[in-house]
């Protein structure tokens, strides 16, 4: 088997993390204590956090020449779209009887080329200037405005979640509002599924360029979808979880017993705590029964309209997954299996939110925030 090449920043944190194996004298994370494991990982986290900004503040503001870009990765196979006709359901939330195509595709996977990735990478070069996108105010924003839905525990879940996931406000909850502006930072299925949302759920509105300003920090979360209804105040973030970097094949989206919160959780306290609902899928849940994921979102829909509960999760069920699970699904070739594809291009960001950290935002004063979780450790 040819070996893959590695780009020069996963040679680096290859270095990186056999270097910090050195100091701590061993040759496998495997042989430490559970409390030394946990004081490695965490170092990992943070060090490698600082050396990248470092890195990155060089050459902020700066003409950069890259490599051409690919927005998609390359797909083996030509796709074949069939119409079905499904078993027409009642929906409560339209009122209408529908019947929905289903997408199948037949892909032949192939483990990723060396050759080829060569041949791409010595394709022309790009110039481009990083766009920066200054973080202002939501002019609609004040200090006593809630939600004007009845939020409801219908899928409330144990710590150890199930995909699908739905978490909700308490009621008469603040609400807090986004911001305009997002970088380019999109997962693969993101588009995709932003525009099936929109064509089976028009009566909603949606946007996929906005973000959330988080106090004392310089960046801010970035909702992969939003469905929102100002005259009832509801705003929805959707996310589509994925197991690695398709990319840099690092684990996302993973529990780790040495962690006593997952980061996820920590995201979606401060979503949910700013009256926001949030659902979560997984990218397989997306991609393999995408009509499925609308339908169990139409459910969750019902439940804030029409206070109904009748909807149950037809997709695929998943559970959450850990560190090593991630490791053993992209040394396999999961997702790029699942999806069809060959293997994931690196997408280059264009733009980039600027957020002016003294500023005070006067929502967050009357927001009671869960005090267990610290601003600087959000990420």
């Amino acid at each position: 088997m040819t070996e893959r090449i590695l780009s020069e920043l996963q040679k680096e944190y290859r270095n990186f993390f056999l270097e910090k194996m050195k100091l701590y004298g061993v040759k496998s994370p495997a042989e430490l204590t559970k409390g030394k494991k946990s004081e490695f990982f965490t170092e990992i986290k943070n060090d490698w956090a600082k050396y990248k900004l470092t890195k990155k503040q060089k050459f902020k503001a700066e003409i950069v020449s890259v490599k051409h870009i690919v927005e998609e990765p390359i797909e083996l196979y030509d796709s074949e779209y069939s119409t079905q006709k499904k078993s027409t359901k009642t929906d409560t939330y339209k009122e209408r009887n529908e019947q929905e195509p289903t997408i199948g595709r037949k892909a032949t996977y192939k483990q990723p080329s060396t050759t080829k990735r060569l041949q791409e990478e010595e394709r022309g070069q790009q110039v481009f200037t990083k766009q920066i996108i200054k973080s202002e105010p939501n002019n609609e924003q004040t200090d006593d405005l809630r939600i004007l839905f009845t939020p409801n525990n219908h899928f409330e879940q144990d710590n150890d979640y199930v995909y699908p996931v739905v978490k909700m406000p308490i009621s008469n909850c603040l609400l807090k509002l986004p911001r305009q502006g997002r970088s380019n930072q999109k997962g693969y299925k993101e588009n995709d599924f932003c525009s099936l949302i929109k064509s089976h759920i028009p009566e909603i509105a949606i946007s996929d360029n906005i973000h959330m300003v988080i106090p004392n920090f310089n960046k801010p979360y970035e909702p992969d979808i939003v469905l929102f209804d100002k005259s009832i105040n509801l705003y929805i973030d959707i996310e589509i979880d994925e197991p690695y970097d398709g990319y840099y094949r690092y684990p996302t989206h993973y529990t780790h017993p040495e962690q006593d919160v997952k980061q996820d959780n920590i995201r979606d306290l401060f979503f949910t705590e700013s009256g926001w609902v949030v659902i979560r899928f997984t990218e397989r849940q997306v991609h393999c029964q995408p009509f499925e994921c609308i339908n169990y979102i139409k459910g969750v829909l019902n439940s804030l309209y029409n206070k109904e509960f009748t909807a149950k999760a037809d997709c695929i069920r998943e559970n959450q997954w850990d560190y090593n699970q991630c490791i053993q699904w992209q040394k396999i070739y999961y997702r790029e299996k699942y999806l069809g594809i060959e293997r994931f291009q690196k997408r280059y960001s264009f733009k980039e939110i600027e957020i002016n950290s003294n500023e005070s935002e006067s929502i967050e004063s009357v927001i009671n925030r869960t005090k267990l979780f610290q601003f600087d450790t959000w990420s």
